[in-house]
This record gives structure tokens, sequence and C-alpha cells, in this order.
């Protein structure tokens, strides 16, 4: 079984021992049915079996709850293991393969698909136990009639076989409801981030409205056929259980003989095993939703492609100087005619540059480019002499401060940015007129709740006291009011010059073009000579 698989990666120890906690368990708990029935179909209960029955209630009680207990733990540790696993393989995964892979399926596995996993494992316990109770009730009924024990164990073979054939249909429609819930939650998503646009537009509000309720409509339809379908699975397993039974009273009587007393025995044991078996029956559905969640998160992780390595080396480039230089740098999207490049091009240390172009003319692709965020499908890309390369990679990302267009503020301060540095950020936030609304407490600030003008500000705060080498501003003051537009221009990029830095800036501000000391174009994904 793929779940208990997953575990035995984790600890194989820690399973054994729950698999031996469960089996005393499940032995445990077919006692109570065997000394149960002996104590009803024989002589009158004595001192002993009276014992043995408050034993193994204790023991069965013990040995159950340490099982679910030490499962429970177990299973937070797979999943602590899983979640920052896939959080680190995110991070070492090439960002154009996490764009093609999209940001909302990434969260919805990280999020339900771990979740709905997490719920299987719940019942892994009382599977193991009731598996366990049913094993040796057909090994005692087999012990009073062997006769008996093949008849019932043919019926229960048969039984299972019908169920493995008829839940096929029902794990399937569970399969194929968790591929419609991406498109769903994407949608959701989606009206969450437009709201106010959806609140402005009739059509488009009752367009979106139409595609969720189809979306959720496939979703809940497929869902109650599937469950539906368990349902009645598992009703008509339970009611196959009692006609056994009815079987065994009535009919398997009549074909061989057999004493009263070991009749009622065997019938007491198969009354007690309805309920571990109905019990199986009911969790049956979560553990397919359980092992469907399981191979979706076993997919991404075989999807995301750890091909950046995690260690760092700023010195591997050398010097506080820097020289950064594109050769024939090309780049070609994969599923898209669109291309950058063939680009030559340099920025060196106290040198500002402004980066112009149309819109869809390349001047992200080439900021990622640079960044290194995105692989050149041709050309080199070197700093200070030494190319970049996937080992180098780390070292060269580390000398980058950036803001993007759709950039992501985070509340907390580097560690680097404290003691001195925190003076530094209230002074800031004084001048860009932040201080009346946002102020750093414990090494974060208190709020992010701001305008987007206001919250570039508070990024651009941190990436100029994070004094990297180089920085790139993709539209700073796109959203920003003339006052701090001209800050920018007039005091953080010539004061950002004056430090040595090598700064490029994405920008259609003509009107203070003069700051730079070069202005280049991008148009159609080709660098040409700016007028």
């Amino acid at each position: 079984m793929r779940l208990i698989k997953q575990l035995l990666s984790l600890s194989r120890g820690g399973i054994i021992l729950v698999a031996t906690l469960s089996l005393i368990s499940g032995v445990s708990g077919a006692g109570i049915a065997i000394v149960t029935s002996i104590a009803l179909a024989g002589s009158p209960p004595t001192a002993l079996l009276a014992g043995m029955f408050f034993s193994l209630c204790t023991l069965h009680f013990v040995t159950k709850s340490l099982s679910e207990i030490k499962l429970i733990r177990l299973t937070q540790a797979m999943i602590f293991e899983i979640r920052v696993g896939l959080s680190r393989k995110i991070l070492h995964t090439p960002q154009s393969l996490l764009e093609k892979l999209g940001r909302q399926p990434l969260f919805t596995i990280l999020t339900r698909d771990v979740d709905t996993f997490v719920m299987g494992f719940h019942f892994v316990p009382t599977l193991i136990g009731n598996i366990f109770i049913i094993l040796f009730c057909l090994v005692y009924i087999a012990f009073l009639s062997p006769i008996f024990f093949a008849a019932i164990a043919g019926l229960l073979l048969a039984g299972m076989l019908g169920f493995h054939l008829v839940e096929k249909a029902p794990r399937d429609k569970l399969i194929v409801v968790r591929e419609k819930l991406d498109t769903l939650y994407i949608l959701l998503r989606s009206q969450i981030d437009g709201v106010r646009e959806l609140k402005l537009n009739q059509w488009r509000r009752g367009h979106n409205t139409g595609l969720i309720a189809s979306s959720a409509t496939d979703v809940r339809g497929l869902n109650a056929d599937a469950l539906s379908l368990y349902a009645l699975v598992s009703n008509a397993g339970n009611i196959m259980f009692y006609v056994l039974i009815g079987l065994f009273i009535f009919v398997v009587p009549e074909l061989f003989s057999a004493s009263a007393g070991v009749t009622l025995s065997i019938t007491l044991v198969m009354l007690y095993l309805v309920r571990p078996v109905s019990e199986i029956m009911i969790i049956l559905p979560t553990l397919r939703q359980s092992s469907v969640a399981l191979a979706r998160i076993e997919q991404l992780g075989e999807d995301l492609k750890e091909q950046e390595a995690d260690s760092v080396l700023p010195a591997l480039f050398g010097g506080t100087e820097i020289s950064l230089s594109l050769r024939e740098v090309f780049y070609a999207y994969p599923e898209s005619n669109f291309s950058v490049g063939p680009i030559d091009f340099e920025l060196k240390s106290g040198e500002v540059v402004f980066l112009v172009g149309g819109n869809g003319s390349g001047k992200t692709t080439f900021a990622m480019l640079l960044l290194g965020l995105y692989p050149p499908s041709s050309g080199s890309i070197s700093l200070n002499g030494t190319a970049l390369t996937p080992e180098t990679l780390p070292s060269y990302r580390e000398h980058f401060a950036a803001i993007f267009s759709d950039f992501h503020l985070f509340p907390h301060l580097p560690d680097t940015l404290s003691g001195k540095a925190e003076t530094a950020v209230h002074a800031y936030l004084k001048a860009f007129d932040l201080a009346h609304k946002v102020e750093v407490k414990d090494g974060r600030f208190t709020t992010l709740e701001l305008s987007t003008g206001q919250r570039k500000r508070l990024a651009l705060i941190l990436s100029y006291l994070e004094d990297k080498p180089i920085y790139l501003f993709d539209e700073w003051a796109a959203d920003q009011d003339p006052a701090f537009r001209k800050y920018f221009y007039t005091h953080i990029l010539p004061e950002l010059k004056a430090r040595g830095k090598a700064v490029l800036a994405i920008t259609h501000d003509d009107a203070w073009f003069g700051v730079a000391d070069r202005v280049i174009k991008l148009d159609n994904g080709t660098l040409v000579a700016h007028d």
C-alpha cells in the first residue's frame, strides 16, 4: 500500500512498532470475542474467564491507543518532511518550470492534498487493528471447525474480489475530481484577486460566477457519484456479511453436522466481526482519497527538478568592483514564438542604465536573464570574468537586489538588517512618508496593509539597505506620486551611483532620462539604439 510505503521510507522502526502494537491490539480484540463466545456458549462464566476478559480489554485499550499516538507522531513528522521538502524543491527549481506548473496548482498540492493525505493516515491504526481482529477471529473459527472456516473464508474472498472489481469506478471518479479541483481553485483565486473589478462589471461578474458554478457542478457531480458508489459498495459489503452470518446459521448446519456449542461460538464471533468489517468499509473512501492526494504530491516531487544548488559563495566572483557582461545571450520560450536576443550588454559599478521599450518587448525577460532566473538558450553571462554556470548560479544571484513590477513584500527584515540598520529603516520610513502607518518591531513591519505605491516604498527601503552590488528596478516609479517619483530619480539613484552600485532601471519616465548614464531600448526582443 502506497501510504505504508511512504511511512516506511521515513521511519521503518516506527512503523514496525506501530504494526506490532496494532497486532497486539488485534489479537486482544479477537481475544475479547473468543472469551465472550466461550463464556456464553459453554459452562457458566468463571473467575478465570472474567480475569481474561478484563485483562484483554485493558491490553486492547493500551495497545490501540499507543499505536494511534505513535502513528500520529510519525504522520506529523512525515507531513513536515513533505511540506519542507517540497518548499525546498520549489526554491531550487528553475523559474521557467515553476511558471509552467502554475502558482495555484502548486499551492493546492502544498495545502489541500497534504491535508487530505494526512486525513487518510489517521485511520491506518484502525485499519490495521481491524484486519488483525478479523484474521485472528478466523483463526479461532478454523480451530473450532475447519469445514466452517473454509466456507466462511471462501465467501469472504469472493466478497473481497467483488469489491475490488466494483471499486474501480468510484476510484477513477475520485482521480478526475482531483484534476477538476485545480480548475475550480484557479477560478476562485481569480475571483478573490479581482473582486473589485467584478463589482464594477455586471457582465464579467455573471460570466465569472457562471464559470465557477460550472466547474463546481462538475466537482460536485463527480464527487457525489464517487462517494455514493462507495456508500453502495460499503453497504453491500455490510449486508453481505450479515447474509454470510445467515447462511452460516440457517444453511451450513443443514449441510454439515456441528454441535450447538460450536455453532453458537462461531455465530457470536461472526456477530462480533460486524463492527471491524463495517469500519473498514467506511474508511476505504478516505483512504482512496488519501492515495489520490499522495499521487499528486509524488508527481509534483518528480516535476520539480532541483537543478539549482543551495550553496552560496559570494566571494567566488571576487572584488567590490562589478563588471557584468552578456554575450550573444538568446532566450526562446518553449511554448511560444517569442524570443529575446541575441543581446550584448555590459553593466559596471557606479553606472546607472535605463531600459525602455513597449509592452511585450521583452524587458522583463531580459531582467530575468540578467538576474539568473532564466537560463539563456544560448550565449554566455559573466560577472567579473567568471562565467555563470549552474555551480556559480547561487553566488551570482547574491549580488542582486531587485524589485519586480509584480513584487512580493515579506514582513520580516533580514538578519543583516538589525541594530543600526533598524535605525536607518525608521529614518527612511519618515523620508518616504510611511512612519505614521508602519513601524518596525521585533525585526518586522507592523503592517503591510498599504497601497501598492506605499508597499513599493517599503520594498525599496529594504533593497536599498541590503547593500548589494547590483540593483534592478522594474517600473518602480510607476505607482508613485510626483514627489516620490522625483525622490527616486534625484536622490535614491544618484546615491546608489555614488556608493559604486550598478543599477538597471526599467522605466518609461523619459522626463528623468538625464539621470541615467545610458538609455537602452528593447524592441520585439532585440536590443536597439535609443534616440
